[in-house]
């Protein structure tokens, strides 16, 4: 029964309404230089990192996870509507083309 009490604080915790607004500005900020190609998620969060300074650590570590999933989504647009991006992206890239674009692309 204490786990579930502590799971419970654990919610409480991240759901207050500043640890939302600080993963919503995440989000929009890591989708921003997540679609800049060759910029991965740990790149956005190290670009990002300054921001956090003032915050809290729950604020910030929320933030941080904020920016890595809004940068992933990020690299996926750029990876499917042009065609470039990092490494981990060219299976989402395969999959959104048509049989056989992929490999008449130049790379």
């Amino acid at each position: 029964m204490e786990l579930l009490g502590q799971l419970a604080q654990g919610f409480v915790a991240a759901l207050t309404p500043m640890n939302l607004l600080m993963c919503l500005l995440g989000v929009v900020l890591g989708q921003i230089i997540g679609v800049l190609p060759g910029i991965g998620p740990s790149a956005a969060i190290a670009l990002l990192l300054p921001l956090t300074y003032g915050a809290s650590p729950t604020a910030a570590i929320i933030m941080f996870a904020g920016i890595y999933y809004g940068a992933q989504y990020g690299g996926t647009l750029t990876s499917v509507l042009f065609a470039v991006g990092t490494y981990t992206l060219f299976v989402k890239l395969d999959v959104s083309l048509p049989k056989g674009v992929l490999s008449a692309l130049p790379f």
